[in-house]
């Protein structure tokens, strides 16, 4: 599994790595992200207290198959923490919001997290906010790829 996501992943780092330099980055952190989240390899990157982010998110994401509809929201609680999500990234801010709204009908629970988008270099990034943790952060991010979107946690002060 490892080994198809490099094959998909390397050979767009390739094409893009003189038309948009900053795609680069973002592929790579993306292929690096998938590799820790198959291989179990969260806890060194994010802390003792997140080991079981991988395996939690394997199970969910094998419990769910891709045909399948959404499973019904539960109510969350009110947000207060560090962590984020992010769904996107788009030239403007107006695109960026565009597609928060778009990812919190898909997914109702995302309702009680800030949602706005962050500015970091030339990109608006799309993301939601005050997650409590990294293990609830990969639950979110499981339920907006149940929908078919992409999505990634975002660790605080990245």
């Amino acid at each position: 599994m490892i080994a198809r996501r490099q094959a998909v992943a390397l050979p767009l780092v390739h094409r893009y790595r003189t038309s948009r330099p900053w795609l680069v980055g973002v592929l790579a952190s993306a292929a690096t992200a998938a590799v820790l989240l198959v291989t179990g390899g969260l806890a060194a990157a994010f802390g003792p207290g997140e080991a079981a982010v991988g395996a939690r998110v394997r199970e969910r994401l094998a419990s769910h198959p891709a045909s399948a509809p959404a499973a019904a929201a539960t109510p969350a609680p009110p947000a207060t923490g560090r962590w984020k999500i992010q769904v996107g990234a788009f030239r403007d801010a107006a695109a960026a919001r565009g597609r928060l709204r778009e990812v919190a009908k898909l997914v109702p629970a995302l309702a009680a997290y800030p949602a706005a988008p962050d500015l970091i270099g030339q990109r608006m990034r799309a993301r939601f906010g005050g997650i409590g943790g990294g293990a609830e952060a990969a639950d979110l991010c499981a339920r907006v790829v149940d929908t078919g979107s992409d999505c990634f946690p975002v660790a605080p002060g990245t």
